[in-house]
């Protein structure tokens, strides 16, 4: 997680597909939060992963929609970034 607000435009159609491919085919779970810690974005995977539909995730905190221990790491690691900017990392 990181505090970076923008995301780099693509710099040709080439670029948005590969972005627009990686957002919505990945295997793996992205979310794009706002600085409320509300859900902007949820790719299929992480619906999948979380047990959730896409669509349930729309403007929730993470305590809206997932269990209660995954809601409170991923709350507590979003305010530490936006607390002081620094990245969080799990192994």
């Amino acid at each position: 997680m990181s505090t970076e607000t923008s995301v780099p435009r693509p710099r040709d159609a080439s670029d948005a597909a590969l972005v627009d491919m990686l957002m919505t085919e990945a295997p793996v779970g992205l979310a794009l939060f706002g600085p409320d810690l509300r859900f902007r974005w949820v790719n299929a995977a992480l619906g999948r992963i979380a047990g959730t539909a896409e669509t349930d995730h729309a403007e929730k905190l993470p305590s809206d929609v997932w269990p209660e221990e995954l809601a409170a790491r991923a709350e507590a690691a979003l305010r530490k970034v936006l607390a002081d900017g620094t990245p969080v990392t799990e192994s």
